[in-house]
């Protein structure tokens, strides 16, 4: 857990060691200047500053705690920016004219940031951080959830990609894909992959190499060809095969597949999808 003071110190110690590189700078600078040798200094406004070395620690930290609680989920811990850049917004700017006076080197560093720490409310800040952490790995299932759901299509249920079940199998339809999509297409089939690896560490049942050939699959694609072969079919036999035609790609589960990703998807926040998807008539009963 994050202690307010802990990242307050933090913060002022870099703080204080930017102010006096920012001070000898600017001295070094003027005296080149009027050695004729000039160098621009434009951009090292205090507020700018300031802000800068409190925004990159903020997100460094971030990104730790994310690396540590996320567990290969796409969770993020983020903060809100506007909690911190207090000195140079709009609403607050009036309260630090300080801060403004870019040129005067002679303000007493020490209480020029304890001015700026004590009117940021690092306690609201660590609370944030610390809620997102304890909760950093259930709101990412619960994104793999969304993601998978999106790529499946399983809100599209009066659409002509709706899921549909078909002998022993569950088939969800997808739009085929070209090398000019490619990238975009791939990256979210990493992420199903990503979701079906923990679906099956769940479950006990195995997805196959269906995910991993289709993908390098995509990676394939070029000017040359555009598409997937039309009849191509990955994963043939497993839980999960993977069927390209021209206009549409089928991802068809085994009914013990289609059972862990609906238990996968209730767990994590989306039963209400699900009662919509096993409320079709069409998943319950086979067709021809």
């Amino acid at each position: 857990m994050l202690f307010a003071e802990s990242i307050k110190s933090e913060i002022k110690h870099k703080l204080l060691k930017m102010l006096a590189c920012r001070r000898e700078f600017i001295e070094s600078a003027d005296t080149l200047s009027s050695l004729g040798v000039e160098i621009r200094t434009g951009n090292l406004y205090l507020s700018f500053c300031v802000e800068s070395v409190t925004k990159t620690h903020i997100q460094d930290l971030c990104k730790k705690l994310t690396l540590e609680y996320a567990n290969g989920t796409p969770a993020r811990i983020e903060i809100d920016s506007a909690l911190y850049c207090i000195i140079s917004a709009r609403t607050t700017r009036h309260n630090f004219p300080e801060f403004h006076h870019d040129n005067n080197l002679a303000l007493d560093h020490e209480k020029l940031v304890d001015r700026y720490l004590d009117a940021v409310n690092f306690e609201s800040i660590t609370d944030d951080i610390n809620r997102q952490a304890s909760a950093l790995n259930n709101t990412g299932l619960n994104l793999i959830a969304r993601q998978l759901i999106n790529k499946l299509n399983l809100t599209n249920l009066d659409s002509c990609r709706r899921p549909v079940r078909k002998w022993s199998r569950i088939i969800c339809q997808t739009w085929a894909f070209n090398y000019l999509s490619g990238h975009s297409e791939i990256s979210a089939l990493e992420a199903v992959r990503n979701a079906f690896d923990i679906i099956s560490n769940d479950a006990g049942i195995t997805f196959g190499s269906a995910m991993s050939d289709y993908i390098s699959a995509a990676k394939g694609l070029h000017y040359g060809c555009q598409k997937i072969v039309s009849r191509s079919v990955f994963g043939k036999g497993g839980h999960l095969e993977i069927r390209c035609f021209n206009d549409k790609h089928e991802f068809r589960f085994s009914i013990q597949a289609f059972d862990s990703i609906m238990a996968f998807l209730t767990i994590h926040g989306e039963s209400d999808i699900v009662d919509l998807i096993m409320g079709k008539t069409d998943l319950l009963a086979e067709t021809a």
